[in-house]
């Protein structure tokens, strides 16, 4: 009978010891606590209102418990504060403005003429209102500041030079199938020259620019199409 009361007595103080450790290990975020005494909780269950700074005694290793039960890692909360805090610093930076800020074409404008190319639209008045297909209207001074990011993303000349184009002389394949297109090397070089049956010669990289296709918008489609 001693023995029984000897062992559930040990079974109390067990429990009991137990019962402190927990509460140990545990500690509710209050305004008062100690700097030590959070430290030594392995988990910090947090009000709302609490800052990221309010935590900045806490160890990497320790928990938070947020109001809804969610527990977090604090180095991995640190980890995405710093995150965030990168991206609205990267957001916050001021940008360069890519096309300068011009006035909004006023009226209803026209359609380009029938054969006007690309230059002699873009000789015209800068005020002059041009008529998108898509029925938008833009300004002359509106294509004159895009027309150099059209020339480098599709790689066209607005400018109505004549394009000087890459010699044509010596060695080339003879190419009488779309097979033998699709069957050449795709890091052939743009100098390699191509022959059709009826000895038109044209080079491997033209042929490229002239397959390369793109979604274009409305501005950009114009301006291609009167380059072309």
């Amino acid at each position: 009978m001693r023995r029984f009361a000897n062992a559930a007595a040990g079974a109390v103080i067990a429990i009991w010891i137990g019962s402190a450790a927990h509460a140990a290990q545990v500690i509710d975020f209050h305004a008062g606590a100690s700097a030590s005494e959070l430290r030594q909780a392995q988990l910090v269950r947090i009000p709302r209102g609490v800052r990221m700074q309010d935590l900045a005694v806490l160890r990497d290793d320790q928990f938070v418990q947020t109001p809804s039960g969610r527990q977090v890692q604090v180095g991995r909360l640190r980890r995405i504060q710093g995150m965030v805090q990168a991206a609205r610093l990267h957001t916050s930076q001021p940008r360069a403005q890519g096309f300068p800020i011009l006035a909004p074409a006023q009226g209803p404008g026209v359609a380009p003429r029938p054969g006007e190319t690309a230059a002699q639209l873009l000789a015209r008045p800068p005020t002059d209102v041009i008529r998108l297909k898509n029925g938008h209207t833009v300004t002359v001074a509106q294509l004159r500041a895009m027309a150099p990011y059209v020339e480098k993303r599709y790689g066209v000349d607005l400018s109505g030079r004549s394009p000087q184009r890459p010699r044509l002389d010596g060695p080339a394949i003879q190419v009488v199938s779309v097979s033998q297109l699709t069957s050449l090397p795709r890091n052939a070089p743009d100098s390699t020259i191509l022959e059709t049956p009826h000895h038109v010669r044209i080079t491997l990289g033209e042929l490229r620019a002239a397959l390369r296709s793109r979604p274009r918008p409305a501005f950009a489609h114009t301006l291609v199409q009167q380059a072309r």
